[in-house]
């Protein structure tokens, strides 16, 4: 019999399959220490997959701790394609790196990371890029990544940076610096640990080319995955803003064949690009924790018949928004938004597929549409 978990992380997405053969974790949610003791919780000590989908903290934060301290047997570790256009920058001269980023930040007008400016393809540089990702990705050589640099102790001096700039755009910095430091520690701990790294590429699919690659049990809906590449070069910025883009969220399908339905594993995606057609009864995730910004994407769900919606989310009161709750599906959310009930605490969903998906008890059903 076959199990869905959304993990009650505090923050984020989190969710696990469980199949007859094979054992499938994407993302971790946004606590590096919490998802340990959640996989430790479910007795599991193997995961034959753990897939990031992006940058993004809340997504990347709890893979990074996994790697770190989980004592569960961990086989392969699939990462967005955008990471490997610096990536070989980022670990072999990474101070060298936060020096670009602190000139890039110096020189930009944007606050966040969401809005900075992409230059276009054509203007970024791919010399020196090019990366064989084949088997245990190869690029990764013995001193491809080195020790953790301590970034603590980096002044703000030492990276060129004028008092003035510190005090208007420092919030940018921290974020750049966290996500680059993500990113490098997710690729250096996979590495490490001996995990079979796979990399799958937004952009070839924004282009043109065919979803690609992965497994029968789960296959890319919005990317190809890579064994080679000469990527672009761009902006240590620009690297940093494609890799926590929420629109560049990897998505995954788990097709059912003959033994049950569909999942679709949606991430933040806005499911711009069409869907596969999910069988009756399938079950998704709640792109963007039901963020009325993916409003598109909901449509496109909206065409599933019988669907069954898993919504994984924090505190926040714009969410979900108003696509999310009229959705004509059976929902679950690890917390609900009910304004009545702030006191509610966080619970994992559990679904098991006999027929149809059904909640194991004590999950129960979303009550956000009686939020008022």
């Amino acid at each position: 019999m076959e199990r869905f978990r959304a993990l009650p992380v505090t923050q984020g997405d989190s969710f696990l399959l469980e199949t007859d053969d094979k054992v499938v974790l994407v993302d971790g949610g946004i606590s590096a220490t919490g998802i340990v003791g959640l996989i430790g919780a479910t007795g599991l000590c193997r995961i034959d997959v753990v897939v990031c989908t992006h940058a993004d903290s809340d997504h990347a934060n709890g893979v990074l701790g996994l790697l770190e301290n989980s004592a569960a047997e961990i086989s392969e570790v699939w990462l967005p394609g955008d990471w490997t256009m610096r990536l070989k920058d980022l670990c072999r001269n990474p101070v060298e790196f936060y020096i670009e980023i602190a000139q890039d930040c110096s020189a930009s007008n944007a606050v966040k990371l969401d809005s900075v400016v992409p230059k276009a393809a054509e203007q970024s540089d791919t010399e020196g890029n090019d990366l064989d990702l084949t088997g245990v990705a190869a690029a990764f050589e013995d001193d491809f990544i080195p020790e953790e640099l301590p970034i603590d102790e980096l002044t703000w001096a030492e990276l060129g940076l004028v008092s003035s700039w510190r005090m208007r755009q420092q919030p940018l910095w921290i974020e750049a610096v966290q996500t680059a430091a993500r990113i490098r520690r997710i690729a250096r701990l996979a590495q490490h640990r001996g995990c079979r790294i796979r990399w799958f590429d937004f952009d070839a699919f924004d282009k043109g080319a065919s979803a690609a690659g992965g497994e029968p049990f789960l296959a890319p809906t919005n990317s190809v995955e890579l064994t080679h590449t000469t990527l672009r070069r761009p902006s240590a910025l620009e690297f940093l803003h494609l890799s926590t883009a929420n629109r560049r969220s990897l998505v995954f399908l788990s097709p059912g064949a003959n033994v049950r339905s569909d999942i679709l594993f949606t991430a933040d995606s806005d499911l711009a690009q069409e869907i596969p057609p999910l069988r009756p009864g399938s079950l998704a995730t709640a792109p963007h924790h039901g963020s009325e910004a993916n409003a598109a994407a909901y449509k496109q769900l909206k065409a599933v018949e019988s669907l069954v919606l898993v919504r994984s989310d924090g505190r926040f009161k714009d969410r979900p928004g108003a696509s999310f709750k009229e959705m004509a599906a059976t929902k679950f959310c690890t917390l609900c938004n009910v304004s009545a009930n702030t006191s509610q605490l966080k619970q994992a969903v559990v679904l098991e597929f006999n027929g149809s998906w059904r909640a194991i008890t004590p999950t129960i059903p979303c009550t956000c549409a009686s939020r008022a």
